[in-house]
Order: C-alpha cells, then structure tokens, then sequence
C-alpha cells in the first residue's frame, strides 16, 4: 500500500510546484519525511493532480514558451537573463527552464533598452550574430568586418555602405524579383548596414550582367 502524503509533504509539493526541480521535491518527499524511499516522479505528479494544482511548471514557462511570446531569439533571453543575474529553475539537469512571469518582463524591460549597437538598433552582429564583441561598422563585429571587407574585394565591389547603395541604384532591373530584391537591399543599406553574404554575391551577379 502506497505510502500516505503528510500535511508538510503535501505543503511543500503546493508551494514548491513551478519553482524547483525534481530532486527537490524528492528530498522533501518519502525519506526525508517518512523514513521510505524518495517517492517517484509519477507519484508526486499524481499527487499534484489530486490537489488540484495540474502541471509541475504550474505558473512558469519554457525558454521556447518565452521567445514565441516577446518576440526574441533564445540569444537575446539568454543574454538579457546573464545581464540581469537571473537564475532559472530546471525539472532536472536537461529538463525545461522554468522562467517566470517576472523574470520575463524584467528581460523584455531590459532587452527594450539595450542595444548591442544603439545607432542601428541591433541586438548583434549581422553577419556571426554574436553580442561579446564590440561593434565595429556597419552592423558587424571586428572579424567579420574584415571578412565583408575581403569578400567586397573578392567580388570586385566597393567596401563601403554607401558605394554599394549608389552602385545598387545606378543598376536597372530586369524581373520584378529583381525589383523587389533591389529594394529590401536598398532598405538595409540605407540604414547603413551591411548586406549579408548572400546580398552581396546577388549584388556582384546584377552588377555583372549590366557590363
């Protein structure tokens, strides 16, 4: 016959659920309080069914459940969260964060405020997408600026954000993809970022088929 739940078990499953892991319900469950072995997962589960309280991350979210709902990457909460010291609970050693409603919006509070590069808004580098390094230019950290400049030189395209934009508007367009593309890349460099790898090869093409 299973092992009745005390009063101080059934407390500390009540208060603990959404805020710590496995292990420590476990520790205040079974040995620690009837001199039986630690209850199972499945059982304190039951348990928390009976009481009415439904899932164990009652009250939390996942680290997947907090980006779908602000809108940042896993990067930017992370970050926000290292910044802000915040320590976030697990079910165990790989199981799912359990970030609270509070924590979430002292990262959203934070991560509104602080920008990797505040001049262009961005959260990271462009091209790597790292924020430990120091922005250099044009929306890149210091080795993928040289990269871009290697590449422009590779390409026979001008290094600068503003050579490329008057190279850019200077071509005609022949689909309308092409006008489209033209645009989103216009758009960017006018924020003065770089183009990414990608843009850059399209960029070379476009510039090539009009010589």
């Amino acid at each position: 016959m299973a092992n009745r739940w005390t009063p101080k078990e059934a407390k500390s499953l009540f208060m603990g659920v959404g805020s710590f892991g496995w292990r420590w319900f476990q520790a205040r469950s079974g040995s620690s309080c009837s001199h039986q072995s630690a209850r199972s997962r499945e059982a304190i589960r039951s348990k928390a069914r009976r009481m009415g309280i439904g899932a164990m991350t009652r009250g939390t979210y996942s680290l997947q459940t907090a980006t779908t709902m602000t809108g940042y990457s896993r990067t930017h909460l992370l970050r926000a969260s290292a910044a802000l010291n915040q320590k976030w609970k697990r079910m165990g050693p790989r199981g799912t964060f359990l970030i609270s409603h509070e924590q979430i919006e002292d990262i959203v509070n934070w991560l509104r405020h602080d920008f990797w590069c505040k001049s262009k808004r961005l959260y990271n580098c462009v091209w790597c997408t790292t924020s430990t390094r120091e922005h250099r230019s044009g929306g890149l950290c210091g080795p993928c600026f040289f990269n871009h400049r290697r590449m422009c030189r590779r390409l026979g395209l001008p290094p600068t954000v503003g050579a490329q934009l008057r190279l850019l508007v200077s071509l005609d367009c022949k689909t309308p993809s092409e006008a489209e593309w033209s645009e989103k890349a216009a758009q960017r460099l006018r924020r003065k970022v770089v183009l990414d790898i990608s843009q850059l090869d399209w960029l070379a093409m476009l510039r090539s088929g009009a010589e």
